[in-house]
């Protein structure tokens, strides 16, 4: 570790100050309080709001939390409920890096879930997807976390560790980020497994994890640190937190350029790495900027002033001398834990912070007074030193910044059991002070409360001011287009600015859309009114799409020169909600008639239409026409001018013809008559002799007729009429041909002897071995190489109708668990037991190793017959099962009865020896294991 505390040599009391965090133990609060904190962290997010879902997904049990401070944490004034839902709300997102957020996360409160976090990882959890599920995932991305780590705060193993920090310690952040990234960049934060488990969109988060383990590691800080050489004070150095910043600042880049790649439809996973390589050449400069704009630039030192610190930053709550709790007199070790621990939101550096405990170690702590000779503590006096510092009580004292706590003897039993603000009080003095704080009840607040009892109107301002503010703007002066119930309903349901993200009852929507100020028009104070200009409109409304005579040729949608009347009908009826007053329609028609579409001056030597070049181009294809074209295969066209013109007009094979088009490609027609077919007076009779050299000869034989073809068709005329109704091979023959050739069956006499057809090897190799049809090689070897299988077709064969379609139905003892083994139409299979239910590799060119690929036929935890959930192999799973499992004994029995649901040899008996790294396994204890020893399994 000697390497990671030289790259990682961070000044300790600078460790104190920058990185100490609050666990999750530390926020999550269910208790007496009355009150429910988390945190928000991507890493920590500033500023964030959130809201109670009930279970439901429609109640909102609580509207707003209060705003999560620097350290991501956030208070929600009542407990939570068991099975609701933690999520941010919308306009809401905070700040993230020096940046706005652009996640939105998610949590389910549940028994089982530790505690208060809610992050990238908890929102997927909360759209559904399994702890298992999403720790497999992760892993196969490369990411190595368990269940317990997808609750965890990510910062605060970076904090705790400090100098000691590794790789393995930045793993939980690496994975929040990439999974935050990957849900921004698909602009959907309702992401689930089936989304991971599709292969683009797995690419593309596979992509993302990397770029976050290259940019976000040690060896990257050594070398970003190297580059930095001497521009970096040792009394201030180069912090983790740093390089974190600049991480999320270069991939926020990233992923705006995805979104654009995802919209243009050019998306590459790869270009992801293109783009991180490219912003590693500037990692220096940007980690160095961030690390000046965080200690500042390098100025000549100055000497601090301790007192001028104490009074900027502490003698608001605190006293030197004059004896108490908040007493800092003496105090310097007790000022760095505080601070360092984030107190009160101080975040002083290290000559501050040097200053400070100087001046309060200066000052000798006075001695304690005397013993009050009154058993019984005063309530008063123990709220005036210890809470009016910070606090306001009832109508007694209104002068605090912090909460009123008039009337909550709950919340302050509650906090000072905690040891709030590093208070220490016996029980008689928390009983003193909680009874004085009950005579004071807080004062009315005169702001209605956000959510309305049960059986009470909502309340328009009140919502306004907790869904509609953050991005609307004050009420008085909000900018909302339609204020109406309805409008605003559908801008939420058309998920306008990410409103669709809210939870409002029509109760509620109504009682907004009441509060909203019925706009006024501002009177114009200029007497001499401006001429509205339609150019300006035409150029703010309409160029981006369409063109307008000579003075704009750069668009694409419909010209609208000399259009005045149209664009003003069109506007009105809601073209691309453009929304203008009388005057600007006037002024923008006016416009569009001044400048007319530009004359187009026709050929004056028109070219003829050519029938024949029309002919060529759209019916050759298919059609005969007369003498001219005998070689397609559709109706023929010769003399049926009329004909042609009727079927394009009914919209025949969407072809489209102006009406002199048609005429000439009719005129074209009827120039080249159909060839009249004189009939033979003499007709031949049908030879069946003939039928069958032209038409069965390549496959069949017919007794000594012809003994070259299989099978013999000899005496099987009645067999005929029903193979060739069924379609065979495609072959048509008329009835007298089929009876002509049925004669011809009938008059020879069936050989006795001959290959037995139900035998597929009749032609067929036993394995098929060669490179077409019908002997084509595939996997035939290696299945028919199994014990079980061999040289019996019908357990993935049936039936024999040579109808050029491979026949696959397995035998029923073939399925897997999880449903019925199926043939698929690009050359491989599904849901086959022995291949674990999975789907297999191509017939033609797939393959499996089963030495080495277990895992593409076993799976933990899965639900078919091979699955597999004993003993320890969920701590095993980032081995190789040949780790434990001898080939060698695998070979003698582990395809000894694939039509079983049971495992075909014990496992237990494959494993040690050969080249494992188990000495023996027996009675579920393994000895002599290369990596740690004997343990029971």
């Amino acid at each position: 570790m000697g390497s990671i505390k030289g790259i990682f040599g961070l000044f300790a009391l600078l460790l104190v100050v920058s990185l100490a965090g609050c666990s999750s133990e530390q926020v999550e609060r269910y208790s007496s309080t009355g009150s429910a904190s988390g945190i928000a962290v991507d890493p920590y997010i500033v500023g964030a709001k959130f809201q109670e879902i009930a279970a439901d997904g429609v109640t909102v049990l609580q509207r707003e939390s209060m705003p999560s401070d620097e350290r991501g944490v956030f208070i929600f004034p009542k407990p939570l409920t068991q099975g609701s839902m933690i999520v941010m709300k919308v306009g809401s997102q905070g700040i993230h890096e020096g940046a706005n957020y652009e996640g939105l996360l998610k949590r389910r409160i549940g028994a089982g879930a530790p505690g208060g976090v809610v992050s990238p990882l908890t929102t997927l959890l909360a759209n559904g997807v399994d702890e298992t599920e999403l720790v497999e995932i992760l892993a196969s991305a490369g990411l190595n976390l368990n269940e317990e780590d997808l609750y965890k705060n990510p910062m605060e193993e970076i904090e705790q560790m400090g100098a000691l920090i590794g790789d393995q310690h930045l793993t939980l952040l690496q994975a929040n980020m990439a999974v935050n990234q990957f849900m921004v960049a698909q602009e959907r934060f309702d992401i689930d497994k089936t989304d991971l488990d599709d292969y683009d969109q797995s690419r593309l988060f596979n992509a993302f994890v990397k770029a976050n383990q290259d940019m976000l590691s040690v060896d990257e800080f050594s070398r970003i640190k190297e580059g930095l050489g001497n521009r970096v004070d040792n009394n201030s150095p180069l912090a983790p937190g740093d390089l974190i910043r600049s991480v999320v600042d270069t991939m926020r880049n990233v992923v705006e350029e995805v979104k654009q790649d995802r919209k243009n439809g050019t998306l590459d996973p790869g270009v992801i790495n293109t783009r991180v390589q490219t912003a590693s050449q500037v990692a220096v400069e940007k980690v160095v900027a961030f690390y000046l704009e965080r200690v500042g630039n390098e100025t000549p030192p100055q000497e601090i002033d301790g007192a001028t610190v104490y009074a900027t930053d502490c003698a608001g709550c605190h006293n030197i001398g004059s004896g108490g709790i908040m007493d800092l007199s003496g105090k310097g070790t007790a000022v760095i834990e505080k601070i360092g621990a984030g107190h009160k939101g101080k975040n002083l550096d290290a000559e501050h912070l040097q200053a400070l405990v100087a001046y309060v170690n200066a000052n000798v702590e006075p001695p304690a007074p005397e013993p009050n000779p009154d058993p019984t503590p005063d309530g008063q006096a123990l709220y005036d030193t210890q809470c009016a510092g910070c606090h306001k009580l009832g109508a007694y004292d209104a002068s605090g910044s912090a909460t009123d706590l008039g009337g909550r003897e709950a919340l302050v039993t509650g906090k000072l059991n905690m040891g709030h603000m590093g208070t220490t009080l016996s029980t008689a003095e928390i009983t003193a002070l909680v009874d004085w704080v009950s005579l004071n009840p807080a004062v009315v607040d005169p702001t209605p409360e956000p959510t309305p009892e049960p059986n009470q109107p909502p309340n328009g301002i009140a919502l306004y001011e907790s869904e509609c503010h953050t991005c609307h703007g004050p009420l008085e002066s909000n900018n909302i287009n339609d204020i109406s119930a309805a409008g605003i309903e559908q801008a939420i349901s058309a998920n306008l600015g990410g409103m669709g993200m809210l939870i409002l009852s029509a109760e509620e929507i109504q009682a907004i859309a009441d509060s909203l100020p019925t706009p006024t028009p501002t009177p114009d104070p200029d007497p001499i009114p401006v001429p509205v200009s339609g150019q300006a409109s035409y150029d703010g409304k309409c160029a981006g799409c369409h063109i307008l005579g000579d003075y704009d040729t750069a668009g694409f949608a419909p010209e609208i020169g000399g259009a005045g009347n149209l664009v003003i009908s069109m506007i009105e009826a809601g073209h691309k909600s453009i929304s203008m007053s009388a005057e600007e329609l006037n002024a923008l028609a006016d416009w569009a008639d001044a400048n007319p579409a530009p004359v187009v001056i026709p050929d004056p030597t028109p070219v003829p239409v050519n029938g024949q070049a029309l002919y060529d181009g759209k019916c050759a294809g298919c059609h005969i026409l007369g003498d001219y074209d005998t070689a397609g295969y559709a109706p023929e066209l010769g003399g049926a001018g009329n004909l042609v013109i009727t079927t394009i007009e009914a919209g025949h094979q969407s072809i489209s013809m102006t009406a002199e088009e048609l005429n000439a490609l009719a005129d074209w027609a009827d120039a080249n008559p159909a060839p009249v077919i004189v009939p033979d007076p003499t007709p031949v009779p049908v030879n069946g002799q003939t039928l069958y050299d032209n038409n069965c000869g390549g496959c069949h034989s017919v007794n000594a007729y012809d003994a070259t073809g299989a099978p013999d068709l000899a005496s099987t005329g009645d067999l005929i009429a029903p193979k060739l109704a069924a379609g065979h091979k495609g072959f048509v023959l008329t009835t007298e041909e089929e009876v002509a050739l049925a004669d011809f069956l009938n008059q020879y006499q069936a050989v006795a002897t001959g290959p037995d057809y139900s035998d597929c090897t009749a032609c067929h190799a036993q394995p098929p071995n060669g490179g077409s049809f019908p002997n084509t090689a595939g996997a035939h070897a290696v299945h028919t190489s199994l014990a079980g299988i061999g040289s019996d077709c019908s357990t993935c064969h049936s039936g024999t109708t040579h109808d050029d379609f491979v026949d696959v139905s397995f035998a029923e003892a073939f399925n897997a668990q999880s449903g019925s083994a199926t043939m698929n139409s690009d050359g491989t299979c599904s849901t086959v037991s022995c291949h674990g239910g999975k789907t297999t590799p191509d017939w033609f060119n797939g393959s499996i190793s089963v030495n080495t690929q277990c895992t593409s036929c076993h799976a933990r935890t899965t639900s078919q017959y091979n699955g597999y959930i004993s003993g320890e192999h969920g701590k095993h799973r980032n081995y190789s099962c040949t780790v434990c499992h001898n080939t060698a004994k695998l070979e003698n029995g582990h395809f000894n009865s694939l039509s079983t649901s049971n495992f075909e040899q014990s496992p237990a008996s494959t494993i040690g020896g050969g080249s494992t790294r188990v000495g023996s396994y027996s009675n579920g204890s393994c000895s002599s294991v290369g990596c740690h020893g004997s343990e029971r399994w």
